[in-house]
């Protein structure tokens, strides 16, 4: 039951902090609007890096279910070079970065002003319109970009706070859906350039999503990157908090002194594992997650078998677990090997043999995994 799994998770203060696979455009596609290969993003991916321990980068040409399989975040943007676009979405990719989203998946989504390109309208529209929503317009120089609200998120995470925002030749948005809600305004105009929808606004599961009217911010030269890259870290800074029970089958012990793993399944693929998780005395825990969508989480104590629960991995949600207890060498079932540990103990207290948290290896230790006998991890 207790099988390491690759991966990298860091737990701080009771938090989760896990480690993002973060995609954007390959240098060919991108250019320099690829998070992962612009000289540009250097800054700001030692920033996510720094914040989130362990985070990788991936790259892709074209957007599809395959490589966009095993992404937390998506980062693509319209330009390729300074007067230059990338090709525009077709509408396959389209499809599969709204089904990436609405699997739960994050995105951020850069456009630019109307004019650096011949193709810049529609290139912009091609990423914007999968929202449903549309940029327009070029502003001259660089510009300020002003927080709705300076005090909360995402002016305010885990990166720390921003105190301005400047880009250059920004555009802003013409038109969003309702629950799309603005995050800054150009201090010039006073219109909307950037946007967020909430986990659940796309659709019900789906990821966050950011769009930002203007790849300046960064990759294409723009100004006051230290802010930016706040922003950035801050962005990518929420999670969903998933709380609930453990029932530990035949436990007369104080459950306190024990923690749980919890690890979070995408079919039969294990998609992060968050060891360590306290109980409280009556086994009830909360875990963040920095995932949304339809997902399996997997519970582990110790001697007790893995239990499986479907859960719609969104803030506030709820998994229980019901486990069964006598797998004393943590092997995934209950059998003869965990009897014969029971009894080379016995009289003791080693924990592993101690099915019941009762301080003595007895004969209700024996009893409990003969009861079992059989049962496996699922």
């Amino acid at each position: 039951m207790k099988r390491l799994v690759a991966g990298v998770v860091f737990v701080s203060f009771g938090v989760s902090v896990s480690a993002l696979h973060i995609v954007g455009w390959s240098a060919t596609r991108g250019g320099i609007s690829s998070i992962t290969t612009a000289n540009g993003y250097a800054s700001t991916r030692a920033a996510i890096q720094l914040a989130y321990p362990g985070t990788t980068f991936g790259t892709t040409s074209t957007l599809s279910e395959t490589s966009l399989a095993g992404a937390d975040v998506v980062w693509i943007g319209s330009t390729f070079g300074q007067t230059t676009a990338i090709s525009a979405l077709t509408s396959a990719e389209q499809s599969a970065l709204l089904a990436f989203v609405q699997a739960g998946g994050r995105a951020l989504v850069f456009a630019d002003n109307d004019t650096f390109s011949g193709s810049a309208q529609a290139v912009n529209n091609s990423l914007m319109s999968v929202f449903g929503c549309a940029t327009i317009g070029t502003l001259g120089a660089n510009q300020q970009h002003n927080f709705l609200n300076t005090t909360a998120y995402p002016a305010v995470g885990a990166g720390g706070t921003c105190s301005q925002l400047v880009s250059g030749f920004p555009g802003w948005f013409a038109s969003y859906p309702s629950h799309f809600a603005p995050v800054t305004r150009l201090q010039t105009n006073n219109q909307v350039s950037c946007l967020t929808s909430p986990p659940g606004g796309v659709s019900s599961g789906s990821g966050r999503v950011w769009l930002i009217s203007d790849t300046g911010s960064i990759g294409t030269g723009g100004t006051e990157n230290t802010n930016w890259n706040t922003l950035f870290v801050n962005m990518l800074s929420e999670y969903s908090r998933v709380s609930g029970q453990f029932q530990l089958n035949d436990w007369v012990g104080d459950t306190s002194t024990l923690t749980a793993t919890i690890k979070v399944w995408s079919g039969s693929t294990m998609v992060q594992t968050i060891p360590n998780v306290p109980l409280s005395a009556t086994g009830t825990y909360q875990v963040t997650i920095p995932r949304y969508g339809n997902y399996e989480l997997s519970g582990e104590v110790s001697h007790w078998l893995g239990r499986r629960t479907s859960v719609l991995v969104q803030d506030g949600a709820t998994a229980n677990f019901v486990l069964p207890n006598g797998d004393s060498d943590e092997s995934g079932e209950v059998d003869a090997a965990d009897i014969d540990l029971i009894i080379a103990n016995f009289g003791g207290s080693a924990l592993a043999a101690d099915l019941d948290g009762s301080g003595e290896v007895d004969a209700a230790d024996i009893d409990i995994a003969i009861a079992n006998f059989g049962t496996t991890d699922e």
